[in-house]
């Protein structure tokens, strides 16, 4: 059975392909806010770690552990619906975050160019 949730975020990924800037959705059951970012899932924090990365800015190494374990955390709960990413959690930690920024660093890539750096971390208000 498909949750509301899990609708939700069929409903964002389908938006986040038309639309070519992040979509934020504020899921109370989980305190958290979701990026969905040209069919992409992610977390706020993570979005905009991908996001000043563009700019030559890089998060911490504990920084980076603490975003694994919160990702790792809510991915366990459903948070990001019926994503199949249990072999990103075995092995190193960087293993999901390489993907994910490996599949949106192009996309985040091209929009950081076309736009200044306050209007891009704008878009995560």
């Amino acid at each position: 059975m498909t949750t509301k949730h899990e609708k939700m975020i069929q409903k964002l990924i389908s938006w986040s392909l038309v639309d070519k800037k992040p979509i934020l959705y504020y899921a109370k059951k989980y305190d958290e806010t979701l990026v969905v970012w040209n069919g992409i899932l992610l977390t706020k924090v993570v979005a905009m770690s991908f996001t000043i990365e563009n700019y030559q800015k890089y998060p911490t190494p504990k920084m980076k552990e603490e975003m694994h374990k919160r990702y790792k955390q809510l991915y366990m709960t459903g948070f990001f619906g019926k994503q199949q990413w249990d072999s990103f959690f075995v092995g190193k930690p960087d293993n999901l975050f390489m993907y994910l920024r490996k599949t949106t660093r192009e996309h985040i890539h091209g929009l950081c160019n076309d736009h200044s750096v306050s209007e891009v971390l704008g878009w995560f208000r």
